[in-house]
């Protein structure tokens, strides 16, 4: 663990992948775009309206998490598995890891959608 992740080689190789996935399939674009405008819009403190650039740079992000995904195990060299939790349901996460756009199921990948306890 000696490099960054960005200059890792097989983090490019992962981001490569997904977005090579996200240029080449339109269900995966439109998915992909549409959470990063869910977050964009659900910003309380956003205080213009969401431009194309805006998306751009939230799919960025997006794609980059996703890649992150497919490269920990690779990285920590540790388990077989990888949970990935959060407090709301994600759907385009869980089609990805599914297989759903791609054909290849992330078996070392899981998405677990925390309890609301508010």
């Amino acid at each position: 663990m000696k490099e960054g992740i960005e200059n890792n080689a097989d983090y490019k190789k992962s981001y490569d992948y997904v977005k090579g996935l996200y240029l080449k399939n339109p269900e995966f674009e439109k998915d992909i775009d549409d959470a990063t405008k869910q977050v964009l819009v659900a910003n309380p403190f956003r205080k213009k309206e969401i431009e194309s650039a805006d998306v751009k740079i939230g799919t960025h992000y997006i794609l980059s998490e996703f890649a992150f995904m497919l490269f920990l195990p690779m990285y920590l060299n540790y388990g077989h598995e990888y949970v990935y939790a959060y407090h709301k349901s994600w759907p385009v996460f869980e089609k990805f890891i599914a297989g759903y756009y791609d054909g290849q199921v992330k078996s070392n990948l899981k998405f677990l959608k925390l309890p609301d306890f508010s």
